[in-house]
Parts: C-alpha cells; sequence; structure tokens
C-alpha cells in the first residue's frame, strides 16, 4: 500500500462528514437534472415523481454499493451515462400507449426493469468473474457510445429549456422567434460550468457553484419582489404539476394499468442500459485504482453494485454505480470509510420529503445547464482527447456511431459501431503478416543431438524443409494471402521445390473457417506438388476442424496421407522432417543423385567416427565403466535428481523431457548412439535438469564420479579425451543454437 493510501486511512469522523455532505449536496441536482432528461415534453408533468425515482436509486445504490466496496473511499449514486439511452426508450414507451393512463405506470414499470436487468447484469458478470471480458470491446465504439449520450443529454438540456423534445430533426425549433431567450441563458451557464471544471477540477467546486448560483438567484427574486407564481409563469422555476409529492410514484391501483407488452418490445434497451452501465463502472473502477493508488477487486464492486441496483429496481427506482468524482472526493478529502456514503444516501432520503419545494430551490437555468454541462463533459473524451489518440479509421468510427446514436438511437448505434470494428479488424488484420518468421533446415533444426555429419548434411540438404511460424489469426484473408505465397514458393523453384512445408501454429490464437478452408487447400497443393505439408502444435479444436475439412474426421495418428503430417510441437515436426531428408538421402546414394550418394557417404563416415570413438573408448575404460541395459519407457533419471553418473550411449534412443503442467512431457531433445549424456550437470555437479528415459531399447555405459576421479589420477590422457570429446560437442551445440537465433531475430 503506498503512503498516500495509508495516510488516507487517518482521515477523521468531521473529513467524513464534510465528504458527505458535498457529495450529498451534488447529488440532489444533479438527481433533479437527470430526472429532467427522461421527464421532458409530454412527459413534463410527471417531471416531480421522476425526481424520486433517482432520489430514490441514489439512496439505495449509495448506500448499499459502498458496504460492499472493496475500495475504502467507494463512493456511489446515479450517473449519467445510462439516462440518455432510457430516455430514448420512454419517448418510444410514451408514443405507443394510447391510453394515457397507461402511460406513466408503463414508463415507471420499464425505468424499474431496466435498473434491474442492470443489477442481475452486474452480480452475474461478478459472481462469474467476467466483468474483464467488457474490457474487450472495440475502443472506438466505447468512445462512440460515451459520444452519444453525450449528444443526447445536450439535447435533453436544451429540450429542458425549450420545454420539449428536442431532438437532431427539429432543432429549428431552436431559432424560432423567442426561442434563444429560453435557452440561451442555460447553455451559457453550462458551457461557464465546463470551463470552471476544467480550470479548477476539485471535486468540492462544482456543487459549491450550483449552490452558489441557486442562492444567488433567490435572493434576486426576494430584492426584485418577484413572487414564486411569477417566476413560475415566467417558466424560470418549475410548478404547476397535477401531484406535489416525489415518491412513491404509482398507487397500488395504478399497477394494473401497466402495458405489459409495450415493455416486452424494449428487451433490447434494457441490455444496451446493462452494457453501458457495466463498462462505465469498470472504466470508473479503474480510474479509481489510479487516483487511490489501491488495488480494487472489479469483481466484487460488480457483486455489490449489482445487489444496490437489484434493491433500488424492487423500489422503483433509478439506477447507479460507482461514482469516480465522488470516491476522488472521499480521498482528496482524507476521508475514508462508510460514513460519506451513508450521508449521501440520508440526504437524498431527506429530499424526498421536502416535495414541490425542492424544485423551486433550483431554478430552471440551472437544471437545463447542468444537463449541457453533463453532456458537453461526455463529449469533450471522444471528440476531443481521442482525435490525437486514435487512428484516423478509429475516430471515423467514432464519430460515425456518435451521429448514428444521434439521428437513429442507440440501437442502431450499437450495430454500426460493431458492424466498423468488425470491417477495421479484417482490413487490419489482413496488414498484418500471417508469417512471423520463416527458415530452413540449414538454419533451424531439431533439439535431437546427431553426429556431426548429420549436422553437415542438414545444413547441406535443409533447403528441402521450409519452415514458416505463424502467428495472429488465421481467417480468410490472411490464409488465402499464405496460399498465394506457397503458390509463388513452388512455381518459383519448380526445378528444387520443397519436400517439407512446415507450418507452426504455437502463435496463433485462432483460426475461422475461412482460413481453416485455405489450410486444407494448401495440403492439397502441396499433395500435387509431391511435398509433404506438416502441421506442428494445432489445438484440438483446430486439428478437429482441419480432420473435417480433409475428410478425415475419423483419423488418428500423426499420418493422415501421404502429404499431411500432424505435430504435437515444432521440435517433433523438425525431428519427423530431418529424419524422412536424412532417410531419403541414403535411399538415393546409389548413384541416382550424385550429390544425395556424396552426402550419404560422409554422413555415414561421420557416424562411424562417433561409434568409433564410442566403442575405443568404452574398450580403453572398461574397468571404470558399468554397462546397462534399458528397455523402452524406462526412466534412466528423474528431474531434480541428484547428478552422480555419465552415461554414453552404445545403442538405442533416449529422449530428455521436462513437465510442463498437467501431467505432459516437454521434450526438449534425442540423443542417439555414440552420444555422451548428463554431461552438463554431472560436470557442474547441478541437479538434474530434465528426465530421461528410454525411447528405443539401449545399452549405457556409466561413469561414476568416484571412477572419474580415479580415471584422471591413473589415466589422465584418457579422462582428457572424454573431456574434450564433451567439450567438442557442447560447443557444435551451442554454435548451432546461435546461428538459429541469430537468423529468426534478424
Amino acid at each position: 500500500m503506498s503512503n498516500q493510501a495509508s495516510q488516507g486511512a487517518k482521515g477523521s469522523p468531521v473529513n467524513a462528514i464534510v465528504s458527505g455532505v458535498i457529495n450529498g449536496a451534488m447529488a440532489i441536482p444533479l438527481c433533479i437534472a437527470l430526472a429532467s432528461v427522461i421527464f421532458s415534453g409530454d412527459l413534463r408533468p410527471y417531471f416531480p415523481l421522476g425526481i424520486g425515482l433517482f432520489l430514490v436509486g441514489n439512496a439505495m445504490v449509495s448506500a448499499i454499493a459502498s458496504l460492499h466496496s472493496s475500495s475504502r473511499y467507494g463512493m456511489a449514486g446515479v450517473q449519467d451515462s445510462t439516462p440518455a439511452i432510457v430516455a430514448l426508450m420512454v419517448v418510444s414507451i410514451a408514443a405507443s400507449t394510447h391510453n394515457n393512463a397507461s402511460t406513466l405506470p408503463t414508463v415507471v414499470a420499464a425505468i424499474a426493469i431496466s435498473t434491474l436487468v442492470m443489477g442481475l447484469t452486474l452480480y452475474g458478470l461478478g459472481q462469474f468473474r467476467l466483468g474483464v471480458g467488457a474490457r474487450f470491446f472495440p475502443p472506438s465504439v466505447v468512445s462512440g457510445f460515451l459520444a452519444g449520450t453525450g449528444v443526447i443529454l445536450l439535447l435533453a438540456g436544451l429540450g429542458f429549456l425549450m420545454n420539449t423534445n428536442l431532438t437532431m430533426v427539429n432543432l429549428d425549433q431552436l431559432f424560432l422567434p423567442g426561442a434563444p431567450g429560453r435557452w440561451l441563458p442555460g447553455t451559457l451557464f453550462g458551457i461557464a460550468l465546463v470551463w470552471i471544471h476544467l480550470r479548477f477540477p476539485k471535486a468540492w467546486v462544482l456543487p459549491t457553484l450550483l449552490f452558489a448560483s441557486a442562492l444567488i438567484f433567490a435572493l434576486s427574486l426576494h430584492v426584485f419582489q418577484i413572487s414564486t407564481q411569477t417566476a413560475i409563469a415566467r417558466g424560470w422555476i418549475e410548478g404547476g404539476f397535477p401531484t406535489g409529492r416525489l415518491w412513491p410514484p404509482l398507487s397500488l391501483a395504478q399497477l394494473d394499468q401497466i402495458d405489459w407488452a409495450i415493455l416486452g418490445r424494449h428487451v433490447i434497451h434494457y441490455l444496451i442500459i446493462a452494457f453501458v452501465g457495466s463498462l462505465a463502472l469498470l472504466l470508473n473502477a479503474s480510474g479509481l485504482e489510479q487516483t487511490t493508488e489501491e488495488e480494487i477487486d472489479l469483481d466484487r464492486e460488480l457483486r455489490g453494485n449489482g445487489l444496490a441496483n437489484l434493491v433500488a429496481g424492487l423500489f422503483g427506482g433509478a439506477n447507479g454505480y460507482l461514482s469516480i468524482s465522488g470516491s476522488a472526493l472521499s480521498h482528496e478529502l482524507k476521508a475514508p470509510g462508510r460514513l460519506p456514503s451513508l450521508i449521501n444516501a440520508g440526504m437524498s432520503a431527506a429530499a424526498l420529503g421536502f416535495g414541490m419545494s425542492l424544485l423551486q430551490v433550483f431554478p430552471n437555468f440551472l437544471l437545463g445547464g447542468l444537463t449541457i454541462f453533463l453532456g458537453l463533459c461526455m463529449l469533450k473524451e471522444p471528440c476531443l482527447d481521442n482525435f490525437k489518440r486514435f487512428s484516423r479509421v478509429e475516430y471515423g468510427s467514432t464519430i460515425l456511431v456518435m451521429v448514428v446514436i444521434a439521428y437513429f438511437g442507440f440501437i442502431n448505434g450499437v450495430l454500426i459501431g460493431l458492424l466498423a470494428s468488425f470491417v477495421f479488424f479484417v482490413i487490419s488484420s489482413s496488414r498484418v503478416d500471417l508469417v512471423k518468421f520463416t527458415g530452413t533446415c540449414r538454419t533451424i533444426q531439431s533439439e535431437r543431438i546427431r553426429t556431426r555429419n548429420a549436422a553437415f548434411l542438414l545444413r547441406s540438404r535443409g533447403g528441402d524443409v521450409r519452415i514458416f511460424a505463424l502467428q495472429g489469426s488465421v481467417f480468410f484473408g490472411s490464409s488465402f494471402k499464405l496460399y498465394q505465397r506457397m503458390q509463388v514458393l513452388f512455381d518459383a523453384e519448380e526445378r528444387q521445390s520443397p519436400r517439407f512445408l512446415l507450418l507452426d501454429f504455437r502463435d496463433v490464437v485462432g483460426i475461422d473457417s475461412g482460413g481453416m478452408t485455405w489450410i486444407s487447400r494448401l495440403a492439397k497443393l502441396a499433395g500435387d506438388r509431391r511435398a509433404t505439408l506438416v502441421l506442428s502444435e494445432l489445438s484440438p479444436l483446430a486439428r478437429r476442424q482441419f480432420l473435417r475439412f480433409i475428410g478425415a474426421a475419423n483419423a488418428s495418428g500423426p499420418d493422415l496421407a501421404p502429404s499431411i503430417h500432424l505435430a504435437s510441437d515444432m521440435d517433433e515436426a523438425l525431428q519427423w522432417c530431418e529424419d524422412k531428408l536424412l532417410a531419403a538421402t541414403e535411399n538415393q546414394s546409389e548413384g541416382k543423385d550424385q550429390q544425395a550418394g556424396r552426402d550419404a557417404q560422409s554422413l555415414e563416415s561421420l557416424d562411424a567416427e562417433a561409434l568409433q570413438w564410442s566403442s575405443q573408448f568404452v574398450a580403453k575404460a572398461g574397468p571404470y565403466l558399468q554397462r546397462r541395459n534399458y528397455q523402452t519407457g524406462s526412466v534412466i533419471w528423474r528431474h531434480g535428481e541428484e547428478s552422480m553418473q555419465l552415461y554414453l550411449l552404445e545403442s538405442g534412443e533416449v529422449e530428455v523431457s521436462t513437465l510442463v503442467g498437467n501431467g505432459h512431457h516437454k521434450r526438449h531433445f534425442c540423443i542417439g548412439p555414440g552420444t555422451v549424456l548428463g554431461e552438463i550437470s554431472f560436470f557442474l555437479k547441478s541437479p538434474r535438469i530434465g528426465t530421461a528415459t528410454c525411447i528405443r531399447d539401449a545399452v549405457l555405459h556409466v561413469l561414476t564420479r568416484d571412477q572419474l576421479d580415479a580415471m584422471a589420477r591413473e589415466q589422465p590422457e584418457l579422462a582428457l579425451d572424454l573431456q574434450n570429446r564433451v567439450l567438442s560437442l557442447e560447443s557444435m551445440l551451442v554454435a548451432e543454437d546461435f546461428h538459429a537465433v541469430d537468423f529468426v531475430m534478424g
């Protein structure tokens, strides 16, 4: 924990009370402003009831979410990201209700359902630890959501000042005779709030300014002896509503008037509201982590805010979630704990008792200006800040989503945003080279320890094995480009075309059906050119998909056809290709291919040299060695065991591997006859670094450390011969590794 966070834990109760009062004072005008976003135009008569819904939601969310927050400064309440979507839904519902008596009950029920759905979504994401998944949503679409929400809030603020449902279609109403005098003061006030907020970003500045403005307005009415009725008649403050209560919004008799059929048509709106709220909560939590320098449990925040919304929804309240500004204020005042949130909740609950008098505290220019301020702030990051952060395509997607939301609603904006993101992804992915690096067996070889002449032969004939390490996503576009590349490869080297094409899928993150189509066609192309396609490290799902595409769904084993071979990893694939290449070279040594014959003769001579050294050394060092026979599957040593013995392999084959998890052994290299093994840990006197297993019946000669010491005393030239042999083999392996690394890196 940082020092700053530690000091925050020492805050006094006075600081907590101040934080709670400031947050609560800001929440009340915010609830009124957000209610004006939804209850405007034809729904203006129900504006007080809308205020009650937001006050109830703020009280419930603030109290319950803070009690379950993982942050000591966590403050929650109603927020400005979802009411714009709720407003679009409510306008549609109001237009669909032919019976005026059912309008208010249906609207209130829709708001309650949206809060409940959001609560279930948040709680489910937290319970199943899926919160991080929302962060993978395309940033350009998220930015477009925020910008579209900002436009809707801006229109709602202007519409509130004009007392009409203002949309992008009827913006001409702003310029009707006498109209500018109604919306211009509130707009200027909102712009002034933005300037002050950017110039003085302290959390306490905005609520202080709002209440100071309300106080100045009230004093002006008193000084100029303007009555409340006159202010209402001139449209300066709200009044003349059919009911003076703020809550409850419905009576028991009105519950029967809810139109459930209309509510069922807006499921997509409920889901969009839940998604936007979830995303905003996660973004706020990430921002709070940076502000407070403490780790926040995202899943716990999701569960706590989900539970709070479920309770708020049962009481008909509006939704809410973790507040970055309120939490930052508590951190700034060094006021940890739950007391500030409880004070905030208590002030919202107490405000319900003021009824209509609460509306007369805040003039219309303040409420409309506050909504315009929220809209402009929400537009700032997507439209201004992201202009420098995003690429032109991403920024264009943001503006496109914003415009579609403003003109056609959030549902169409979601669809257009996802479509634009998909197109952008396809274009971007097609520009990324699917091939991470290429090579041949001249430069990249398996970990199997071979004789020097075998290694020489692979460097000489290794061009017959072409290696392509793939990366990223294999889809129809990138795989088609790979297919074209292979066609060019075969056509350009028709006389000496490669005999093996090795595709390594270790760094591939996904393969779609279009990609698999071209991979299967590549297998046919390789077969037509008398080559073999070798696929390494295909995932189990990709393997089954490939088998279906080539019509071998029930096939088993690595060799699916003469032209197709599957390997578990790249090393196994390389070893298989090398073995085939060496075997083919030996078969061609009867004069059909003069170069192959010379290579095979050289291979035989160096194989014989290695076996000759081994047999001569065993003959001379017989008294110091122990001869042991191992059957296939026998373990010679295990990882971590003490290395007290050195081994000389007379015949057979040994594999060295390590356990990488889930009981799976990863092979590092294989060892053939005439080779020394176990020498590194033996001479370093360190534990074994892998497990050695006999994969073909073997005969080994064992040299213990005590016997080596005796050999060094009695026959020092023999001990020196052994050390020179080990040094020669290790030098060759290191040189090969450096050669391969140098090729891959560049």
